[in-house]
């Protein structure tokens, strides 16, 4: 097996430093799509936004790294951490807001959904499993706000949003 020496910037060994016969890597796959959607009315104007990610990677790395080349312990060979995940998400939101005229009131009300399924698994040469763990995540939210514009430029403005979770 190749022995890599990693160093420091500078180029000295310090105490930070590892040998590693194992080279690693890291990959990942994205496929992302979005979608925004309007609609104007007389009084009001009304937005979807869409959007979904599906992402899968692989990084692998050593395991059996040992504090430097000064100390002669040999690493184990092939000796490969793991980590393979896989993720999906998608949101939703929509509003609806009023158009600026005359009026000095204007407002936003809208909602917005949010789902993510997560997979991680880890384990030693893709063999040995260390853990593995899925989510399941469910987010939604419903939001609206106010502004009252006074004569001279001043304003207020006012909102509120209600969100719940569940992981």
């Amino acid at each position: 097996f190749r022995r890599v020496l990693f160093r420091s910037f500078a180029g000295n060994v310090g105490r930070f430093d590892t040998a590693q016969d194992y080279p690693g890597f890291s990959r990942l796959r994205t496929g992302e799509a979005s979608l925004r959607a309007a609609y104007s009315a007389d009084d009001f104007d009304v937005v979807l936004v869409s959007a979904y990610r599906d992402a899968d990677g692989h990084n692998s790395f050593d395991v059996g790294m040992v504090p430097g080349p000064w100390l002669p312990i040999p690493s184990f060979p092939i000796t490969a951490g793991d980590n393979l995940f896989k993720s999906k998400d998608f949101s939703q939101e929509v509003r609806v807001a009023s158009r600026q005229g005359e009026s000095p009131v204007s407002w936003v009300v809208g909602g917005y959904y949010y789902y993510n399924d997560y997979e991680q698994s880890q384990s030693i040469n893709e063999v040995v499993p260390l853990s593995a763990s899925q989510a399941d995540r469910h987010s939604w939210a419903v939001f609206g706000n106010a502004k009252y514009r006074f004569a001279g430029g001043i304003a207020v403005t006012t909102g509120l949003r209600y969100e719940h979770s569940i992981a």
